[in-house]
Parts: structure tokens; C-alpha cells; sequence
């Protein structure tokens, strides 16, 4: 007795290889699409952006990522009242230029955050030991200042927080405060990843001017003008330790703000804003 016919009477029997050539071109095309995909996720994961200083019809910076959306990565720039967050980016000294700012901040009762460079910390012990005992929030603005993009790697990232750590330990004796200002707010979405994996919190900002060129400092009077111009209740305020301009204006920039009705406040309270929920 014969073997009984697999196919149907009168169905053709097709090679097995006809499935794979008929559906090749599909299968290219679905390789395309999720080779595609991933590399779209992988180029927004990874692609630099700046936090541009370009200001809105009411005056405030626009931040490359919304308020709710940087806050998932512990980032913040802003919160939803009238409180104002001082900071200052630290790369190196004119005279006594912190401890002048220190003085004005104890005059007015304000609290105040720093972001130091490594070269700030080695060159400058006397001023990081008198911000060390402030009772300011100290942070890091990265070892040598290097541009985001050129960072590839985690392990990259991470000596440029540790050794900030380690020389500011060994120079004051105690940790570094876990904020962190990425040079020129240049940033992405994996580098905020790697701070919250480290334990830092990234600040941005949400009002500053041009005054970290010492050669070409504004005038008082006009520093002053386009800081209130631009301000915002729960601004994080970006300064540099070394503008004789800032220097000069920060009593009459407290004053000012005060009288408009602002309250100053410190990192940690914006954070705690954000992560209470």
C-alpha cells in the first residue's frame, strides 16, 4: 500500500524554501524598521544639547527639556513659586572675589551654591576651605571642564566627578556636595542617567547674563537691568565667582529682589520640592 499524500487532491506541493523567498523582502524591511528605531532611541539617548540662553516673551530662559520631563533625571531649574536659588560657577579666582561674595551673602542671610572646578580647587585652598565652613552647598562643576560630547563612556564621566571629590575632601576634610553643573549646561539624557547613578543631583538654570568674560564685564547698572529683566519666582540664578560686575551688584541685586516680593532659598529645598511628590 503507497504513502498517503501529504497535500490536499489537485494543491501543488511548494518547496519549503518558497516561504523565505517570498517573505525576504518583507523580513528586510522589519529588520530596517527596528534597526532604525534603535538607532533613533540610541541618538536621542546620546545627543548633546545645550541649554540655550535664548529667553521667552516673559523673560525666562527656555530650557532644553521641560521642568516635569528633567526632573524624572533629578535635573532642576525652576520650581512653581517665588522663591530665587543662587549659584555660582567657580573656575578660578580675581583677588578675593569668593570671599568678597561670601561676605555679601552673610550680610543679606542668603544661601547660596557653588560649583568648583578642579583647577579652582587646586589653585584656591584658603577659598575652598572658607566655603567649606559657610554652610553653602558645594558642588562639582567637573575636573578639567570638558565638553559633554566628548565624553563616550561612563567610566569617562565618573573620574570627572571623583577626582573633583577626592581633591575637595582632601583640601577641606569633609565630602563634596552631590550637585553637579555640567559645563556650559551642555547635556543628555544618558549623561543626566549617569549623574543619578553616581548619586548627583544636575542643576541647570532658569535666569544668568554674560558675565564670565572678566575682558568684557557690563556695567552695574546694566547687569543689573537685564538680570531683573529676566527674572521669574523659583529661578535657579546662574553667576560667576569671577565677574567683578556680579561682585559689585549682588547687595543691590538681593535688595531688588526682596522688594518685588522673592525669598531666597537653597538646592536643597528645590530639590525636596520635586521629590516630595
Amino acid at each position: 500500500m503507497g504513502k498517503r499524500a501529504n497535500n490536499p487532491a489537485g494543491s501543488p506541493e511548494r518547496p519549503r524554501g518558497d516561504f523565505w523567498r517570498r517573505h525576504f523582502i518583507d523580513a528586510l524591511l522589519i529588520a530596517g524598521i527596528l534597526l532604525g528605531s534603535a538607532r533613533w532611541v540610541w541618538l536621542a539617548d546620546t545627543a548633546v544639547k545645550n541649554w540655550y540662553n535664548t529667553y521667552d516673551t516673559a523673560g525666562f530662559v527656555r530650557g532644553a527639556l521641560p521642568p516635569e520631563e528633567a526632573a524624572k533625571h533629578r535635573a532642576y531649574y525652576t520650581s512653581d513659586d517665588s522663591t530665587l536659588y543662587l549659584t555660582f560657577d567657580c573656575g578660578y579666582e580675581i583677588g578675593s572675589s569668593t570671599l568678597d561674595i561670601l561676605d555679601t551673602l552673610e550680610e543679606y542671610d542668603v544661601p547660596a551654591a557653588f560649583f568648583l572646578l578642579g583647577n579652582f580647587v587646586k589653585r584656591n585652598p584658603d577659598a575652598v576651605r572658607a566655603l567649606a565652613d559657610s554652610g553653602h552647598i558645594i558642588g562639582s562643576h567637573t575636573m578639567n571642564h570638558p565638553d559633554p560630547a566628548d565624553i563616550h563612556s561612563f567610566h569617562e564621566w565618573e573620574e570627572q566627578l571623583t577626582q573633583v571629590e577626592l581633591l575637595y575632601e582632601q583640601t577641606v576634610g569633609k565630602p563634596l556636595d552631590k550637585y553637579c553643573r555640567l559645563p556650559e549646561g551642555r547635556f543628555s539624557r544618558r549623561l543626566l542617567r549617569w549623574n543619578e547613578k553616581l548619586g548627583y543631583r544636575t542643576i541647570f538654570w532658569g535666569t544668568t547674563y554674560a558675565d564670565w568674560d572678566v575682558d568684557n564685564q557690563p556695567s552695574e547698572e546694566e547687569a543689573l537691568d537685564t538680570l531683573l529683566s529676566r527674572l521669574r519666582g523659583g529661578s535657579v540664578i546662574l553667576l560667576h565667582n569671577n565677574s567683578s560686575t556680579s561682585q559689585k551688584i549682588l547687595g543691590r541685586f538681593i535688595e531688588e529682589c526682596r522688594a518685588r516680593g522673592y525669598d531666597f532659598g537653597s538646592l536643597d529645598q528645590l530639590a525636596a520640592r520635586w521629590e516630595a511628590g
